[in-house]
């Protein structure tokens, strides 16, 4: 189980070091709260990791100036700012006023500070242009606001991605953010992510055996991804082999069809993009046949449904008769002299039974014509 660690920094840090990452952290903590005030759309804040120092000999090589500018870039704190624009019309004015505010904003709190901030909109593109170094950088983040869980989604989707390939890369072809990720939805969703494994050179075992068995060792590091995150939201990974998703393609099977429009890939081996190319060019249609099942597969629902409803009815209908007629006997045996009572419950149960015959009579007649129709 992962324990929350403490606020607190450790105690071999020396007094001045530590004096120094208290400011700073409060420095931060300040801007975050300046950010999500002043500034809209905002839906998630986090401090990105140091850049790499240059190597010792390239260092070495550098003239004075050269080496202040570099001593500069390593005392900045980067700090991502991510902004939904889902519902924006011109992105690059929205971009260009979040710049400024938060320039500003950086300026008023600490000159160390970096403000980098990204729309929603280039992060999912940079996933689809096989950018996914950005990626990386948000798993291994600090995150300070993200009120849609969207940061968090990332970082344990790029740890299990991690963990997956780690072990099966010569199997995994395409790992895909499936669902509200990359949505910017306006509450937090549960977090999707599908995993197509090749199956196309198996010769050990059946394709589905290699589905099942991959399958079922890949969702376990899924909940090895949540321990190492602590991110508490529910994770889904779904498997699929290669075979399997490409039939289901050419069946137009609308699973696979949402998957590959608003899916978006994390890994990919040219296998997502070209089919999602395809399928936004209408190059990926459903066959006669494909239709022609989906059809009849409406029909036999709705016939299925018919049944299950005139079942319903007729047990319903057994019940009430069947529970007054208790009802009558007992209390026609309690008073057997009493024999007004018991023409009156014959006559009751007469008309409790012609009443609900009436009522299935109805029904079929309705079904009957809704069918027709």
């Amino acid at each position: 189980m992962v324990q929350k660690q403490k606020d607190a920094f450790p105690q071999d840090i020396p007094k001045e070091i530590k004096e120094k990452m208290e400011k700073t952290k409060k420095k931060i903590e300040l801007f975050n709260k300046k950010a999500v005030k002043e500034i809209d759309n905002i839906i998630g804040i986090s401090i990105l990791p140091p850049p790499k120092p240059l190597p010792e000999e390239k260092l070495n090589s550098l003239s004075k100036e050269e080496k202040d500018e570099e001593e500069k870039r390593r005392k900045k704190i980067s700090v991502l700012i991510l902004i939904n624009d889902d519902e924006v019309k011109n992105k690059g004015e929205l971009l260009d006023k979040v710049l400024k505010a938060s320039d500003k904003l950086g300026k008023e709190t600490d000159e160390n500070l970096d403000p980098q901030p990204m729309l929603l909109s280039e992060l999912k593109q940079a996933c689809l242009d096989q950018k996914y170094d950005i990626v990386n950088l948000i798993a291994m983040s600090a995150i300070l606001h993200d009120p849609k869980d969207l940061l968090k989604a990332l970082k344990i989707s790029e740890v299990h991605k991690g963990m997956t390939l780690k072990k099966f890369d010569k199997y995994v072809v395409s790992y895909i953010a499936m669902g509200s990720l990359f949505r910017g939805d306006a509450t937090s969703h549960d977090i999707d992510v599908a995993v197509i494994v090749d199956d196309t050179d198996v010769k050990k075992m059946s394709r589905y055996e290699l589905r099942d068995k991959l399958g079922a060792i890949i969702r376990g590091y899924g909940y090895d991804a949540e321990s190492i995150t602590g991110v508490k939201k529910q994770f889904h990974v779904q498997v699929y082999i290669l075979t399997e998703f490409w039939d289901a393609v050419k069946d137009a099977h609308p699973v696979m069809f949402t998957l590959l429009r608003d899916g978006v890939p994390l890994y990919d081996r040219g296998v997502f993009m070209p089919w999602r190319l395809l399928l936004k060019m209408g190059k990926i249609k459903p066959s006669a046949e494909a239709i022609d099942a989906h059809m009849d597969l409406g029909k036999k629902l709705v016939e299925r449904a018919k049944n299950k409803l005139v079942g319903i009815v007729a047990e319903d209908i057994y019940y009430s008769v069947l529970n007054p007629a208790q009802s009558a006997l007992m209390m026609y045996g309690i008073k057997k002299k009493n024999y007004w009572i018991k023409n009156m419950l014959i006559y009751y149960l007469k008309f409790s039974i012609c009443t609900r015959i009436s009522s299935i009579l109805s029904l079929s007649m309705y079904l009957e014509k809704t069918s027709t129709n």
